[in-house]
């Protein structure tokens, strides 16, 4: 979904699902024009055990998304997120945490080319 700002794009909300470790996530995150950042990310469904992987829903572990660089994702265990690529693993929900990370991964991958077939077809339709 384009996000506009006035009469210009601000970005792309997408929408993106995957196993977790119970059942599907469902998740949205907002992307820049360019794809080179997510703004932020947020949990729309998810069956996660509560008290561990359904912490993908807490503000803190949401926090850690915001201005992520858009490129491929790497889950960090035992630290710190420290590169703008990194997102910290939950302790004791690591397959949760890892699901999140590839859901976005896949998610972005599929916009990028959605979007670039999108731009192909406008640019083809113009030449006519």
């Amino acid at each position: 979904y384009k996000v506009w700002a006035g009469d210009s794009v601000a970005g792309y909300a997408v929408e993106a699902v995957g196993n977790g470790y119970q059942d599907k996530i469902r998740v949205l995150f907002g992307v820049a024009p360019d794809f080179s950042r997510i703004y932020a990310l947020r949990v729309l469904d998810q069956k996660e055990t509560p008290g561990l992987g359904a912490r993908i829903t807490e503000p803190w572990y949401l926090k850690g998304w915001k201005n992520r660089a858009a490129t491929l994702l790497v889950l960090v265990k035992g630290r710190e997120a420290t590169k703008s690529n990194e997102i910290q693993a939950i302790t004791g929900a690591t397959i949760t945490s890892r699901a999140v990370v590839s859901i976005v991964n896949k998610g972005l991958v599929r916009a990028k080319k959605e979007l670039s077939n999108v731009l192909s077809n406008d640019s083809k339709g113009e030449a006519k």
